[in-house]
């Protein structure tokens, strides 16, 4: 049995999976943290209300990029 180059996934596919696997467990790690955190110093009222206003937040980054696409049309 011979080894083809041509159907292996190769070495810079299994990297690149590699580093997206791992930045997506920092990720889910570093939210599981902040999540934890606020619950224990605001309380669920607080949680919710702190991740309402970062979604608000990034909400309106997004629409004043979309508002600029918009205008260079």
């Amino acid at each position: 049995m011979t080894y083809n180059d041509d159907e292996a996934l190769g070495r810079h596919f299994w990297r690149w999976f590699l580093g997206v696997g791992l930045l997506a467990i920092a990720g889910f790690v570093l939210i599981v943290l902040l999540i934890h955190g606020s619950w224990v110093r605001w309380g669920a009222l607080g949680t919710l209300l702190f991740f309402f206003a970062v979604i608000l937040v990034v909400a309106w980054f997004y629409d004043r990029r979309q508002v600029k696409n918009y205008d260079e049309l």
